[in-house]
């Protein structure tokens, strides 16, 4: 298997693919410039890559603004609203809103967890993936989780209940395009009372209508699938003794002791891959496989709890998916 990259030319080449090569994710150009005081702030924060694309794009919108890059410091009374009072099952520590779609849903990042937090505005769910924390200990994955969560942005995931189309192409549609620091809204705000229409979205000023939006809402924090579905990958590989697989694409048997020595074969500037915790078996004695997590990381990418804005029509019932192919 070939070695992830996590390099700036392999982050431009990811922008000019799936970015710049989809006719259904044009940047819109109407976004302002990050000040230059934000690369020194949120080094350390964000990854190289995320802050790579900030330059690149700016804070602008995509797809007629169906995904926007968000300023993370004008979002932040939209994401303390909709946190305030939320138990989350991460550390207690800052988090970021560094995207959203055309009706407010944002990936939140946090400074220890990642791109581990959802937030759906309209059903007023907050999703957290515990497995996106747990990438954040690898510094390929980490960089890879910056650059994909703005290259493969994930799309509204309501439809409408009367065209079966996508609330947001109905907005868009009817309202015509968003500008920047706007969102479509159910007006008055849905609250399980009644279908979802296209017809009844207005737009609206992102930030009052959001934060105002949070104080009326029973937030509630959804189910982790993608952490569940990983333990149950784990228990399953731990049981098996499977040849387990680490950013790099190595392998190692059980009787592999772990890897003191520099990552020679490291992309530069992607910080190398912390070496590996001795192998144990259950129960700590040594002598079971690598960290199953390593294979999980290997065969699928961060942020994939979302359906992409190309792609199959979403269902309410389902969680929300999104494919992206490591190159």
């Amino acid at each position: 298997m070939r070695e992830l990259r996590c390099d700036l030319e392999w982050v431009e080449e990811t922008v000019r693919e799936d970015i710049l090569g989809d006719p259904e994710l044009v940047p819109m150009g109407v976004g302002r410039a990050v000040p230059e005081g934000y690369f020194e702030r949120f080094s350390g924060v964000l990854p190289e890559s995320a802050l790579y694309i900030w330059r690149r794009f700016g804070f602008d919108g995509f797809g007629e603004g169906r995904s926007w890059i968000t300023d993370p410091l004008e979002w932040a009374p939209v994401v303390g609203a909709w946190l305030e009072g939320v138990e989350l099952p991460f550390p207690d520590r800052q988090w970021y809103c560094i995207t959203r779609t055309a009706l407010g849903r944002m990936t939140l990042w946090g400074e220890v967890s990642g791109p581990a937090l959802k937030v759906d505005v309209i059903r007023a769910v907050i999703s957290p993936d515990s497995s996106a924390v747990e990438d954040m200990g690898d510094p390929v994955i980490r960089e890879r989780s910056g650059c994909i969560e703005f290259t493969s942005p994930a799309g509204d995931v309501q439809v409408d209940d009367v065209s079966g189309l996508p609330l947001a192409d109905g907005a868009i549609g009817r309202l015509g395009v968003l500008g920047a620091g706007q969102v479509y809204g159910f007006e008055p705000p849905w609250r399980g009372d009644r279908a979802w229409r296209s017809d009844l979205l207005e737009v609206r000023e992102a930030v009052p209508y959001l934060v105002d939006l949070a104080r009326g809402a029973r937030r509630r924090v959804g189910f982790d699938f993608m952490g569940a579905w990983g333990g149950a990958v784990e228990r399953a590989l731990s049981g098996a003794g499977a040849p387990l697989l680490d950013s790099t694409g190595s392998t190692g048997s059980p009787a592999d002791g772990p890897d003191d020595g520099p990552d020679d074969a490291g992309d530069p500037g992607c910080g190398g891959r912390a070496p590996a915790p001795a192998p144990t078996a259950p129960g700590g004695a040594p002598g079971g496989p690598k960290n199953p997590r390593d294979v999980i990381n290997s065969i699928r990418t961060p942020g994939r709890n979302e359906t992409p804005i190309r792609g199959r029509t979403p269902d309410r019932t389902t969680p929300d998916k999104k494919h992206h192919q490591h190159r």
